[in-house]
């Protein structure tokens, strides 16, 4: 059990590393009652029970994170949990888009009413409310991303950097009924600059 509790710590600690912080450097330092929770995983779950184990790890404060597999564990896939703010977290979970349009109509729905884009899983597009920051709001809008051959770089440096710029962030990348194109996102109220 300890191997396992070390190991998944570990990998705890990458993802926090590539999302920029820890509970003692980066965005979430200082931030009170900075806990951890591996549950079970969401892969293998209807869409139903998903958003059932979701919104119950949100409404005690927990915020999903992504899944991660571990191959000597049944299931192997587990769900990491952060808890950082005061506030409870409730998810949405729709059905995919099949298009650009579509996305970009149900992310901007979702975001009207502060639900923030988190990814897309294998039971649907999820989206995730912060009650802490009930009045904010989300704005979504794409641009193309290059033909995977011709990616470069210097094009996605150049892109996401002027939208930065007007306050959007890269959110994904999707390829949709055989288009690809990036999500940027914007909470509505922010100046943030990216």
């Amino acid at each position: 059990m300890t191997l396992k509790l070390k190991y998944s710590a570990f990998l705890l600690a990458a993802v926090l590393s590539a999302c920029g912080g820890s509970p003692t450097t980066g965005p979430l330092a200082g931030l009170p009652g900075n806990t951890y929770a591996i549950q079970e995983g969401t892969t293998n779950l209807t869409s139903a029970e998903a958003l059932a184990l979701l919104n119950a790890q949100g409404a005690l404060g927990y915020r999903y994170i992504g899944d991660v597999g571990f191959s000597s564990e049944t299931p192997p896939f587990k769900s990491y949990y952060i808890r950082t703010i005061s506030g409870t977290y409730s998810y949405e979970l729709l059905n995919l888009p099949t298009s650009e349009t579509n996305l970009v109509a149900q992310a901007n729905a979702e975001g009207a009413r502060g639900y923030q884009f988190v990814g897309q899983y294998a039971q649907g597009t999820l989206y995730r409310k912060n009650s802490a920051a009930a009045a904010t709001t989300f704005i979504y809008q794409t641009l193309p991303s290059q033909a995977t051959a011709d990616k470069t770089t210097a094009y996605f440096l150049a892109q996401a950097n002027a939208q930065g710029l007007n306050g959007f962030r890269n959110a994904a990348e999707f390829n949709l009924g055989g288009t690809l194109f990036y999500l940027y996102e914007k909470a509505a109220s922010s100046n943030a600059i990216y």
